[in-house]
């Protein structure tokens, strides 16, 4: 966390964190462990202390992960925080469609349905529940956009607020280009 309370003093301004697994037995399916796991609920309520603007992206692979997903969405309810959720790169069935089907499923309907359309990014859509719960879907399949291959020569590239171009605090405290 000493890394983390540097980029504070140094003015980080928001934090999106990348969770692949929620619940520590979900991360040791993807190889994490139970101190990486213990790690990051630390740095996340550091980041909730200090009243940074956060995202945490949740990759959706399937109903295998839905559990896992269903106790995120829980305890994100209460927290001033957005949950990304983010369709699985490689499978082509898992659009954006099919993630709102997946959050009415596991939260019920949302009360809110908000379109942010980005001239820099891709529309998403975010959905506001009663209990607080705010989640967005880029309204664009991401497996079908990927690998990024035009940010490198877009002119909007300095103004984006995508983050393909963000830096990166690595679970070794390394600063990394996305």
């Amino acid at each position: 966390l000493r890394n983390l309370d540097r980029c504070l003093e140094a003015g980080l301004s928001r934090c999106n964190i990348s969770v692949h697994g929620w619940r520590p037995e979900n991360l040791a399916q993807r190889g994490g462990t139970l101190k990486m796991h213990t790690h990051r609920q630390r740095f996340i309520a550091r980041l909730l202390e200090a009243g940074r603007p956060i995202k945490v992206n949740y990759v959706y692979t399937g109903p295998e992960v839905e559990e896992d997903l269903a106790e995120l969405l829980q305890w994100a309810a209460d927290k001033p925080l957005i949950v990304g959720l983010l369709d699985n790169l490689s499978n082509e069935d898992l659009g954006p469609h099919q993630m709102e089907k997946v959050l009415v499923r596991l939260r019920g309907e949302p009360a809110r349905h908000l379109v942010d359309e980005d001239p820099h990014s891709f529309s998403t859509t975010h959905l506001l529940w009663e209990d607080g719960l705010r989640v967005e879907v880029k309204d664009t399949q991401l497996g079908q956009v990927a690998p990024w291959r035009s940010c490198a020569a877009c002119p909007e590239r300095r103004a984006c607020r995508e983050g393909v171009f963000a830096v990166r605090l690595t679970p070794a405290g390394q600063l990394r280009l996305c």
